[in-house]
């Protein structure tokens, strides 16, 4: 570590000391403790404290990124503090039940994905339910079962002498490797992780906004660093109403994106609002028609898949169709360079609103602002954020390109003033196959058709 570490905050490792580590020869150990305990190991200079007043100062990293020369057994490292029971959370290091079960361990890789067996499980009677409880050998297929009787009969609902709460706790401390069952146990007891408001404070000073939500449902926008009691209510309130297992989930992937962040800025040019749950969706749809999912990853494993569609290079991003390209950038909120100048630009062309759905954005919002400035740049998401498909968002984008275009080389040329967004996209007749040149020529073609420009003091022109 002091030789490889190059983070502003200190490489801090957590030392568990239980009783059996001194039962046979404690010897080497207490003379370890000894000289961690003058602040120098050898040549290193060390800093001994509490957990709780070291954390703050800390960083939590996947150490074989840090270390990537050096070969570690993947099954030795909780890359993911979400699943980190014994090292970071303060709780579970004074627990004295710990180590007192025997270890639950996954008997197959080869299981289903975690909605099947949700679906599979909410369409049990009680009675089905509880024989799949008891019996199942997957824990992770016992978990889901476990869960839903809790839904539908509350946690103290007791089965063979114990609540359903207390058998999730037994399965949270004792199972291993089946990371699914791992993460709905922690989703469903609420483990919150000690490092989710460092990670956000990271998001926010990069000068992005974060957003948690389950895809599909109502997200809650972060602006500004949380207490982590409002993070902690956010996802378990927002998140966990929805969907027990992106409670943690929506942890880890903000904590290995915050870290890519520090790591790797330019990663995320082009976007302004990360939002976790269309992340996840898009892993979740471009990897289960391969049988892979990200419920059952290791975090080690869960994290090169993230940094792999950052960068690009996954497998899924291999396919160079135009459907996958506006799947992922959709899904991701970039934007292309100068695109928030551009829709400044024709807001101050001339007197128009656009609507999509419920929401409306008009010339009055680029009054009194630059282009440039980050707070018009968010009342555009906001607009934008009235859709729920990636695909769509992208051809929103690609459109105002063209509406942009058009102006800048035409400036006779005015919109409409009522502009529906939606009622163009559709007249336009744009699939998601077309390539950008294909859509961009549909959208000329309907300004032009349906009347969503006219001309202004010319007799003639020709759009560009």
């Amino acid at each position: 570590l002091q030789s490889h570490w190059k983070r502003v905050e200190r490489p801090t490792f957590c030392l568990l000391l239980t009783s059996t580590l001194f039962k046979k020869n404690s010897q080497p150990l207490l003379k370890v403790l000894n000289m961690l305990r003058f602040g120098k190991y050898k040549d290193i200079l060390l800093k001994v404290g509490r957990l709780q007043e070291l954390l703050p100062s800390a960083a939590v990293v996947d150490i074989q990124n840090v270390m990537p020369n050096l070969n570690f057994q993947e099954n030795r490292i909780l890359a993911s503090p979400v699943m980190t029971r014994r090292s970071l959370s303060i709780k579970s290091l004074t627990d004295d039940n710990i180590y007192g079960r025997s270890k639950v361990k996954a008997t197959s890789e080869d299981v289903p994905s975690y909605h099947s067996i949700l679906s599979s499980c909410q369409a049990m009677s009680d009675e089905d339910l509880l024989s799949r409880a008891s019996g199942e050998r997957f824990p992770g297929s016992t978990v889901v079962a476990l869960i839903e009787l809790a839904e539908r009969h509350g946690e103290e609902y007791v089965i063979n002498g114990e609540s359903v709460r207390d058998l999730l706790e037994h399965y949270y401390k004792t199972t291993e490797n089946d990371w699914m069952a791992l993460r709905c146990c922690a989703g469903f007891l609420g483990r919150t992780v000690d490092s989710l408001a460092p990670a956000v404070s990271t998001v926010i000073v990069s000068g992005r906004s974060l957003s948690l939500g389950v895809f599909g449902h109502p997200e809650i926008l972060i602006e500004e660093p949380l207490h982590p009691s409002r993070m902690q209510s956010i996802l378990h309130d927002t998140v966990g109403g929805q969907n027990t297992l992106h409670v943690s989930l929506q942890q880890e992937f903000l904590i290995f994106i915050a870290d890519i962040l520090i790591d790797e800025p330019a990663l995320f040019k082009g976007i302004l609002i990360i939002r976790l749950g269309w992340i996840i969706h898009i892993m979740e749809t471009v990897l289960s028609p391969q049988r892979e999912f990200i419920e059952a990853m290791s975090p080690h494993v869960l994290s090169k898949k993230i940094r792999e569609l950052l960068t690009n290079t996954a497998d899924f991003c291999k396919d160079d169709s135009w459907q996958k390209y506006r799947l992922i950038n959709g899904t991701l909120g970039k934007v292309p360079g100068n695109f928030y100048p551009r829709v400044w630009g024709i807001l101050a062309h001339q007197k128009i609103r656009f609507s999509l759905k419920e929401r409306l954005l008009e010339s009055a919002d680029a009054e009194h602002i630059k282009p440039v400035e980050p707070m018009f740049a968010m009342k555009v998401e906001h607009f934008l954020g009235a859709l729920d498909n990636p695909e769509s968002r992208h051809f929103i984008l690609e459109m105002f390109n063209v509406l942009a275009c058009t102006i800048e080389r035409n400036q006779e040329v005015q919109l409409t003033e009522e502009f529906s967004v939606m009622d163009f996209v559709e007249k336009s007749g744009v699939e998601v196959a077309d390539s950008a040149e294909e859509a961009s020529k549909k959208f000329v073609s309907c300004m032009i058709k349906e009347e969503f420009v006219r001309l202004v003091n010319v007799k003639d022109c020709i759009l560009s």
